[in-house]
């Protein structure tokens, strides 16, 4: 691009990224001071095109892109990906699968426990992840083979540490960030095709229009 005339299409949506630019300037969000820092990545579900992307609230390139380029833990963001998708996959489980919300322990003994710090007794899958129960999880998780739960979670892009931990069950890792959660979850949305996110469309050298 510095020597060789070119039209570079990127697949950014301009709509899109004015909602994220205005929200990241504080025009239709109220953050709660200037010190807070987020990313935001929005993938296209069917193609893996990356149509708007936020990546830090300062203006600056010394800055990191807090959408691609940091790693955090994903939290209960987790349990699709590690627990119940597994689970489903391998196991034949589905989001009507019975499992109980009851005092439980991790296999090293320490206990498990909700957020709430209470138990819900027996409930659905889909019951257990809507509520974003963590025993449910880690039972899930642990009734699936460990190579499986990591074959699927790197088939979405996503690495996790290795060999796998039960902590994983409710994203206590070494993370993820937003672009490859986006990208990961997509594939849920268009029954279960992973693409890679990418930002160029195609580029067409002008003097020849190829």
């Amino acid at each position: 691009p510095y020597n060789t005339s070119l039209k570079i299409y990127t697949n950014i949506d301009l709509k899109k990224q004015a909602g994220l630019d205005a929200i990241f300037k504080g025009e239709t969000y109220k953050w709660e001071n200037d010190v807070v820092q987020a990313g935001i990545a929005a993938v296209d579900v069917w193609s893996g095109k990356l149509v708007a992307i936020a990546g830090s609230r300062k203006n600056d390139a010394r800055v990191l892109n807090f959408a691609k380029d940091v790693k955090r833990q994903i939290g209960s963001t987790a349990k699709p990906v590690f627990d119940y998708g597994p689970a489903m996959e391998y196991e034949g489980y589905s989001t009507y699968t019975l499992i109980k919300d009851e005092k439980y322990y991790y296999s090293t003994g320490q206990e498990m426990r909700n957020s709430d710090r209470k138990h819900m007794g027996i409930m659905t899958l889909k019951e257990a992840l809507a509520q974003s129960r963590n025993v449910p999880a880690l039972k899930t998780f642990q009734a699936v083979n460990k190579n499986d739960i990591y074959n699927f979670v790197t088939g979405l892009g996503i690495t996790p540490e290795s060999p796998l931990h039960e902590a994983h069950s409710i994203g206590a890792f070494t993370g993820s960030n937003a672009l490859e959660m986006a990208a990961a979850y997509a594939a849920f949305a268009n029954g279960g095709i992973y693409y890679e996110p990418y930002t160029v469309n195609k580029i067409v050298y002008r003097d020849t229009g190829e």
